[in-house]
């Protein structure tokens, strides 16, 4: 494979990486899903621009509130149910988060900013929260719908 060839896909760059890549089929579904819908959304996020700061609401109250295109609360909930979090905990390894941030961040390297500061939040908690706050806060950071707690909720 040429150098070329493995830019065409994140799953062919780590393929041409790596000699065993411990995926299962996590990594060949988040890379179709890229392909059928999340590059557009990438594309329609990018026209939308960055976020943008709502400083009061329309009573005229301060609300500071940091808001994002709807795509972009798309893609991450989408790479929240895939595990970008709760698998490093379950799964015991950072390596399938790592290898799922990458498939990820081949298009759209944004995103992964948000997937970060969750994770930063939850491996430490699990590692040397108490028990009354692994307790308290991890079922909410590693739940596998779009309920789950994450940075940003926008």
């Amino acid at each position: 494979m040429t150098g070329l060839d493995a830019l065409r896909s994140p799953l062919s760059f780590l393929e041409s990486r790596l000699e065993d890549i411990p995926h299962g089929d996590v990594l060949d579904a988040e890379e179709s899903w890229w392909k059928s819908e999340g590059v557009a959304i990438s594309d329609a996020i990018d026209r939308a621009g960055t976020p943008w700061l709502l400083m009061f609401n329309r009573p005229g109250e301060r609300v500071d509130q940091i808001l994002y295109p709807r795509e972009y609360q798309t893609i991450l909930r989408r790479g929240c149910r895939s595990g970008v979090v709760w698998r490093a905990l379950e799964e015991k390894s950072l390596i399938p988060t790592y290898l799922l941030m990458c498939n990820i961040s081949f298009h759209d390297p944004g995103t992964c900013c948000p997937y970060t500061v969750s994770l930063g939040t939850a491996v430490p908690l699990a590692k040397y929260g108490s028990a009354e706050l692994q307790l308290r806060f991890l079922p909410e950071l590693l739940r596998k719908d779009d309920s789950v707690w994450r940075a940003p909720r926008g």
